[in-house]
């Protein structure tokens, strides 16, 4: 079993592959930096939270899409899964986000 700073050591890596092959930049969710309106358009984020990912693609300072993911990493240990479970929430999101910006 993986404790939750391992879960999200490895969620942390699956992202920066994924990243790496979608080419996209993600940044960890800061409520500070959300609170100020500091989130541009195009801005993708993520947030870690027990055995949920949340990842937002932002619009704009205050207009964004989530998409969360339920892993089970902590309790399986399964990298593969972790990491197809992440890439088909992130699918998920930037279908929609294509969509809505007109990128059929």
């Amino acid at each position: 079993m993986a404790t939750q700073l391992e879960t999200a050591q490895e969620v942390e890596n699956c992202l920066e592959r994924i990243g790496q092959e979608m080419k996209i930049s993600f940044r960890m969710f800061l409520t500070d930096t959300f609170t100020q309106g500091s989130y541009k358009s195009g801005i993708w984020t993520y947030e870690i939270i027990q055995q949920k990912v949340s990842f937002v693609y932002w619009f704009s300072s205050f207009s964004n899409r989530k998409e969360e993911v339920i892993t089970t990493y902590s309790a399986d240990d399964d990298k593969e899964k972790l990491e197809n479970d992440l890439r088909a929430g992130l699918s998920r999101l930037r279908q929609f986000v294509n969509k809505k910006k007109g990128m059929f």
